[in-house]
C-alpha cells in the first residue's frame, strides 16, 4: 500500500464515521477508494444530509471538497476560517474533517 493509499484510507474512516453518525449508508464497493472522486462521493452524501445539494459542485480536486464541506460546517452551526489553509492539500481537508468530527462527539 503506498502512502497515498494509506492517507485516504485515514480519510475514509473518518468520513465513515460521520456518515454513520448521520444515519448514511454508503456503499463502499461501488467507488475506488484511492482516489478523490471517492472522497467527494463521501462528502456529497454529508452535503445531501444536512439538506444540500452538491451535485453542482467540482467533484475532482481538493480544492473543490471545501465549498462542500463548508457546507457541511455550516450544518453543525460552525463558522471556520479557512483563509490559512493551502486549499490543494489534503492536511486542509483533515482540519475540517477533525472539526466535524469534534461536533459530533459534542
Amino acid at each position: 500500500m503506498s502512502e497515498h493509499s494509506r492517507d485516504y484510507e485515514k480519510y475514509h474512516e473518518k468520513l465513515n464515521f460521520l456518515l454513520k453518525d448521520h444515519g448514511a449508508e454508503f456503499d463502499e464497493t461501488k467507488v475506488d477508494l484511492n482516489t478523490i472522486e471517492s472522497l467527494h462521493s463521501k462528502v456529497n452524501d454529508l452535503c445531501r444530509a444536512h439538506g444540500g445539494e452538491p451535485g453542482e459542485m467540482e467533484n475532482y480536486t481538493l480544492e473543490s471538497l471545501h465549498p462542500k464541506l463548508n457546507q457541511v460546517l455550516r450544518g453543525h452551526g460552525i463558522q471556520y476560517d479557512d483563509s490559512h489553509l493551502d486549499k490543494s492539500s489534503i492536511e486542509a481537508v483533515d482540519t475540517k474533517l477533525d472539526l466535524l468530527i469534534d461536533a459530533h462527539h459534542k
